[in-house]
C-alpha cells in the first residue's frame, strides 16, 4: 500500500482519557472477539481475562451491552477523525478522497479483527437492538458522506455521469462484504487484499 498512514487506526491507540481501567476492559473484549470462542464471551470470562472480579468489572461498565457500545464509540470516533483528515487534504481531489475513505474502512478491519465482528454486527445480534441500529446509522452516515463527495466529483468534472452518485451504496456493500469475508475466513482473507485491483475496476465503471 502507498501512503496509507491516515487510514491505519489500531485498537491499541484507543484514547485513555476515559480511564485506563475502562480502556483495558474494551481492549480485552476486542481481543476476545478475535478468538474462535468469541460467542462465549461473558462478563465472567472477561473479568477473568483482565484479572478483575465481576463486581469490579461492573463498577466500570454496567453491562456487556455498555461495553459493546464503548467499542462502537471507538470505531465511530476513529472513522470521524481519519475521514476529517482525508477531507482536509487540499492535495486530494474528490475521487482520491473517496478511495482513501473506502480503504480506511478495510484497513481498520484488517488491523482490528475483533472489531470486525462489531462492524458486521455479528456480535450485536443477540444484544440490545439499539446497538445494531447505532452501528447501521454510522455506516449510513458514511455512505451519505460519500454521496456528497461524488456530487463534488461531478461538479469538478472528475466523473461525467451524475447517476454515478448512486455508486455510494454499492461501495458500502463492497466494504461490508470484505468485512464478512475476513470474519468468516477466520481472519485469513484480509479485507484490503485486492483493493487496488478492485478500485481500478470501480473507477472504470464511473468515469
Amino acid at each position: 500500500m502507498n501512503n496509507h498512514n491516515n487510514s491505519e487506526v489500531e485498537a491499541k491507540n484507543i484514547s485513555r482519557k476515559r480511564g485506563s481501567r475502562r480502556i483495558d476492559i474494551l481492549q480485552a473484549m476486542a481481543q476476545m472477539l478475535h478468538s474462535e470462542q468469541w460467542q462465549k464471551i461473558t462478563t465472567a470470562a472477561l473479568a477473568k481475562k483482565i484479572g478483575f472480579s465481576e463486581a469490579a468489572l461492573y463498577r466500570h461498565y454496567r453491562s456487556k451491552a455498555e461495553m459493546l457500545n464503548g467499542l462502537i464509540d471507538f470505531i465511530d470516533q476513529s472513522f470521524i477523525k481519519v475521514f476529517k483528515d482525508i477531507d482536509a487534504n487540499a492535495n486530494h481531489n474528490s475521487i482520491i478522497k473517496l478511495k482513501l475513505m473506502v480503504e480506511c474502512l478495510l484497513v481498520f478491519s484488517a488491523n482490528n479483527p475483533g472489531l470486525t465482528r462489531v462492524l458486521t454486527g455479528e456480535v450485536l445480534q443477540n444484544e440490545n437492538q439499539d446497538l445494531q441500529k447505532r452501528m447501521m446509522k454510522i455506516l449510513l452516515r458514511i455512505e451519505e458522506g460519500w454521496k456528497i463527495i461524488l456530487r463534488e466529483a461531478v461538479i469538478n468534472k472528475e466523473i461525467i455521469n451524475e447517476q454515478n452518485i448512486s455508486i455510494a451504496p454499492m461501495l458500502m456493500s463492497y466494504v461490508i462484504g470484505c468485512w464478512w469475508r475476513f470474519s468468516k475466513s477466520g481472519f485469513t482473507i484480509l479485507p484490503n487484499r485486492y483493493f487496488d485491483i478492485h478500485w481500478k475496476i470501480i473507477l472504470q465503471s464511473i468515469k
